[in-house]
């Protein structure tokens, strides 16, 4: 074999051996593009939008270690935000000088809730469900609840309180129970009531040392009204026994209870 046979021989395996090397690579290189674009991962701890200007829209962030999705009016007001924190997930709209006027919250303590809020960043307007029973609350200007909707062990309930939370008015009903208003001092106490029970009606109106009246009727036994004067029966009318009738309706009412649940 010739010298020229030779070096033609070495130079073709040594160009067999690089178009070799070099398909491999190729191959390897296009195998893990492809593994990295099926990923399609991006790790980072603020992600920000900008519209066509260049300016800064909304992003995808933290606060206080919460994750937060935010977006921004185009003054660069934070106009909406969602967060998922210890307590629950929370959704937010705000007005434009930032400030929350609807909030949306699901608390793993107190269940879901809706608020809107006033200027002054208190509630106004509260709409809440814990377990089966959902409640509708209406607040002054400083935030304080002052009348309740909802249902309460199952049964329809109306308060109405004082600027100190103290019930003023409230609104009873049960299904094969009964009904059941009540008017209240500044203390809480009960003073007027207008109810049914059981199928027993009564009237009651007193004042704070047990003076007043005292009325109501009970099924088979017909009316009996009674006047009090400092707790005790100064007058009666009504069918026979009308005293004895009216002294057995009124144990049968707990007076106190008018303040929780009267018709249990």
């Amino acid at each position: 074999m010739n010298r020229i046979t030779l070096l033609t021989i070495c130079i073709f395996s040594f160009l067999s051996s690089l178009i070799g090397f070099s398909f491999a690579y190729y191959m390897l290189t296009i195998k893990s593009a492809i593994a990295s674009d099926n990923n399609k991962v991006i790790s980072a701890q603020h992600f920000a939008l900008l519209d066509s200007s260049g300016a800064h829209r909304g992003g995808l962030g933290f606060e206080d270690d919460n994750p937060v999705f935010y977006l921004k009016d185009k003054a660069g007001k934070n106009r909406a935000y969602i967060a998922a924190t210890s307590k629950g997930p929370t959704f937010a709209l705000l007005d434009s000088s930032e400030k929350s006027r609807l909030i949306v919250d699901l608390n793993d303590n107190t269940g879901p809730s809706v608020l809107f809020m006033n200027e002054s960043k208190s509630a106004i307007l509260g709409v809440t469900a814990r377990g089966d029973e959902p409640a509708i609350s209406l607040y002054d200007k400083t935030g304080k609840g002052r009348v309740t909707l909802g249902i309460i062990n199952s049964s329809p309930g109306l308060s109405m309180m004082d600027k100190d939370n103290t019930p003023q008015v409230i609104v009873q009903a049960r299904d094969g129970k009964g009904s059941l208003i009540s008017l209240h001092d500044q203390g809480g106490d009960p003073r007027i009531a207008l109810g049914l029970k059981d199928g027993k009606s009564l009237m009651y109106a007193f004042d704070k040392d047990g003076s007043g009246v005292f009325g109501g009727g009970q099924p088979g036994k017909g009316p009996a009204l009674v006047l009090k004067e400092r707790g005790k029966i100064t007058w009666a009318a009504g069918s026979s026994g009308a005293t004895n009738d009216a002294r057995e309706l009124e144990r049968g009412i707990d007076l106190d209870a008018l303040t929780k649940d009267w018709l249990r």
